[in-house]
């Protein structure tokens, strides 16, 4: 234990040049620009300075010196969407092109009987919708989505509303004209408004929220290399060549390397599975590949490569470069993973993780218990393993008395196996997930607020107060005093309906989802329990790891060349844009939605 602190405190000194900041999210979800859904806190001082003195020696024929990656950034999508089931909260909106786009939209819908008499309800609202299309990401994959309302909107509030599928696209907006591409990303799903998780409950707070995972992608989003205008084209071949015989991919029609040259200055990339919840670190990795060397070089970089791995200061960057150089890497890996040095050793096991080989599995699970400047770099490791011992390891991390450490577990073995017994949850009948797992602390519920709609149970003996009273729109529980609750339901025709359950949350949960009710009003339900003190438990919402800020900087020095670049070469400017996108990003996440707890 006290090796390990004093690795923790030994890390803030040096770099940490980790990955992009995209942590085991289900299917690479990003965060919102205003949701706030995830959390980026970084505690080293000056990374960007930190980050130049640990970086190994540069080989001339790296990738990095010859070529920029396109696609690194997040690119937004957007819609004009259609809100319902909004309790008189709602608003006709006023004149627009948006509200135009809107009916037009609504035109499509054959169900939808007499689109702008629905628009005007009071039930109903106009709304915008936005979201992010992480690097990388794949055909299907789920993406949050941020709603709010038009500046000139009426509408009060939008808690408990269901956004009406819509269309996702880029949007440019030009003076007055606003041109679109073709759609990116469809969905819809139970708005979470930002008061059920803020302590404010102010109208700020009822107009603005997310749908969780509710987006879907409808094509792959493509990463490439670019090489600069400098470049002799002839290079374009050795580099895919280099990069195919270090990573392949599995397709309809077998196994194929990753780089597909599309013309003498562009390589399209594709992303192993591995590297799936760490597109960060697969870019480092192979950004570092060296495209040309011959035997002799080759054996020379391996020994150097060795030496500097039982630096601190350089162990990181070398377990990357020894990680690029495949099974020639192994020896010098395994063998700096017996090091007294708690950085060499877990860089050695990081790098072993994604080449597939568990041998560093404890040390990668004793920082994620002990080291919360490693905890996020273990859990992605962690999560890209398929060793048995490895969800054994994770499964029993989910009694740490850490919530970060209990939910990044959790997440960790739902991205490697989301059927793992350990974890396996349930689909409730209105759209969100339950799971509830095993754990020999003191329960914890957690609450999701990004990725998907999901609650997590850890420690099922969970019971509120029998003798709560609770009371909502359309809803009123109490308790009998001993053990029981009694639920009634009240609906606008009439026939109020009683229902009762027990006092185990896990069982009110359930209960409550079978009678209709959402995300959204079980989150709000629970909240205002804990508030009133009816929930005699740990309440957490998204205590996920984080990276810290050194990594989201280094995250550009993985992307781009050393050397200036013509201002006048479009595939050049369009490289560099990319990747301060990202970093405008990653800062505005930084301070974004920390995790709470009651």
């Amino acid at each position: 234990m006290n090796n390990v602190r004093a690795a923790g405190n030994l890390l803030k000194q040096t770099a940490h040049r980790t990955a992009l900041c995209v942590f085991l999210a289900a299917g690479l979800s990003v965060v919102l620009a205003g949701c706030q859904n995830l959390t980026w806190r970084g505690q080293s001082p000056d990374p960007a300075s930190l980050a130049e003195k640990s970086r190994v020696e540069v080989s001339a024929k790296e990738i990095r010196t010859v070529a920029g990656i396109n696609g690194l950034d997040f690119a937004p999508i957007e819609g004009i969407g259609l809100v319902t089931g909004l309790a008189g909260t709602g608003s006709d909106p006023v004149p627009s092109w948006q509200k135009d786009h809107l009916l037009e939209e609504m035109k499509l819908n054959r169900e939808t009987t007499n689109p702008a008499s629905l628009l005007a309800g009071p039930d109903t609202s106009m709304v915008l919708v936005k979201g992010l299309i992480p690097p990388g990401a794949r055909k299907g994959d789920p993406i949050d989505l941020e709603v709010i309302l038009p500046p000139d909107s009426e509408t009060t509030s939008l808690e408990h509303g269901i956004l009406s599928d819509v269309r996702l696209k880029p949007m440019a907006y030009l003076g007055r004209k606003v041109r679109e591409g073709k759609a990116l990303g469809i969905g819809g799903g139970t708005v979470v408004v930002n008061s059920v998780f803020e302590s404010r409950q102010d109208e700020a707070n009822q107009i603005r929220g997310i749908v969780p995972g509710g987006g879907r992608l409808l094509e792959d989003r493509d990463m490439s290399l670019v090489l600069r205008p400098d470049a002799p084209p002839m290079v374009v071949t050795q580099i895919a060549n280099a990069i195919n015989s270090r990573f392949t991919v599995y397709t309809a029609s077998g196994r194929t390397g990753v780089a597909e040259t599309k013309t003498d200055r562009v390589i399209q990339l594709a992303v192993p599975d591995v590297y799936r919840n760490n597109i960060g670190r697969y870019v480092e990795v192979l950004m570092g590949i060296v495209y040309a060397e011959n035997p002799d070089e080759r054996v020379n970089r391996l020994e150097a490569l060795d030496r500097q791995l039982d630096s601190p200061a350089t162990a990181y960057d070398a377990a990357l470069h020894l990680e690029g150089m495949g099974k020639d890497g192994l020896p010098a890996l395994r063998r700096a993973l017996q090091s007294p040095d708690m950085e060499t050793s877990f860089r050695s096991a990081e790098a072993l993780a994604y080449m597939g080989i568990s041998d560093g599995r404890k040390v990668l699970l004793d920082a994620a218990a002990n080291a919360p400047e490693l905890r996020w770099n273990a859990f992605a490791a962690l999560s890209s393993l398929p060793d048995v011992d490895a969800a054994l390891g994770l499964g029993q991390l989910m009694s740490s008395s850490s919530a970060e450490t209990r939910y990044g577990s959790f997440r960790a073995l739902y991205m490697r196996s989301p059927n793992d017994p350990q974890i396996r949850g349930e689909l409730l009948p209105t759209g969100f997930h339950l799971h509830v797992v095993p754990s020999q602390n003191e329960p914890m519920l957690h609450l999701s607020r990004g990725r998907r709609q999901e609650i997590v149970i850890f420690n099922d003996e969970q019971f509120v107060n029998p003798s709560m009273v609770w009371v909502q729109a359309g809803i009123t529980i109490q308790g009998d005093g001993v053990d029981r609750l009694r639920i009634t339901q009240y609906r606008k025709s009439g026939g109020d309906e009683v229902i009762n359950c027990s006092t185990r949350v896990s069982e009110l949960i359930r209960t409550l989802a079978s009678r209709g009710s959402n995300y959204s009003e079980i989150a709000s339900l629970l909240r205002g329990l804990k508030q009133q003190e009816h929930l005699p438990v740990r309440l957490v919402v998204d205590a996920l790891p984080k990276p810290s800020q050194a990594d989201a900087t280094e995250l550009a020095g993985a992307a781009k060349s050393p050397a200036k670049k013509p201002a006048d070469e479009p595939a050049s400017r369009t490289a560099g844009k990319e990747k301060s996108g990202s970093l405008k990003i990653i800062s505005g996440m930084k301070n974004a939605f920390s995790k709470k707890e009651k």
